[in-house]
């Protein structure tokens, strides 16, 4: 049975992700600001790119990952380098002082967001979520964070999650129906 506690940490999980994504994607005006990080337009720009990197390579390793080790493990992982990303981005200005340091500490900081982590798709050797973002191994475990996204977008997924959490709970009350 699932500990209140479990529970707990799946609702926190969910926390820090909508949070780790929508900081980063709205906070342009606080890097780009002189007074702040003064990074160029180009400099905020390339703050994604190792997003989509890493994005990528979790599309790749996560089905296979989570069937090898579980999905509660690479769950736990992406929680861990989501709060390690936004520790980092709290600690930046300290940083603004020390040329390219605190651009440097903002580039890994992106490369640990988790959109892509537990890809979906219909083949479970290939993807550890079905296309209701139903686990593939775990009857009752639905992911809908931007884990689910095969790669980063280039926008801010904020609304893509938003509707896909609501195709998934449509999908949910037919089926509980």
């Amino acid at each position: 049975m699932i500990r209140r506690t479990e529970i707990a940490l799946v609702y926190g999980a969910g926390l820090v992700q909508g949070l780790a994504l929508v900081v980063f994607a709205a906070a342009s005006d606080v890097f780009t600001s002189l007074s702040f990080h003064g990074l160029s337009s180009s400099q905020y720009g390339s703050l994604f790119l190792p997003l989509v990197v890493t994005a990528i390579v979790a599309c790749t390793v996560g089905g296979p990952l989570a069937r090898r080790k579980g999905l509660k493990l690479v769950l736990l992982a992406g929680l861990g380098f989501d709060l390690l990303s936004m520790g980092i981005l709290a600690a930046s200005p300290l940083a603004v002082r020390i040329p390219g340091l605190a651009y440097g500490s903002l580039l890994f900081a992106t490369s640990a967001l988790g959109n892509g982590a537990i890809r979906f798709g219909t083949d479970p050797e290939t993807s550890a979520l079905d296309l209701h973002c139903r686990a593939h191994d775990v009857d009752n475990l639905y992911v809908v964070d931007a884990r689910f996204f095969v790669s980063s977008s280039a926008v801010n997924p904020g609304l893509t999650i938003v509707a896909n959490a609501l195709r998934v709970g449509h999908h949910l009350k037919e089926r509980l129906a």
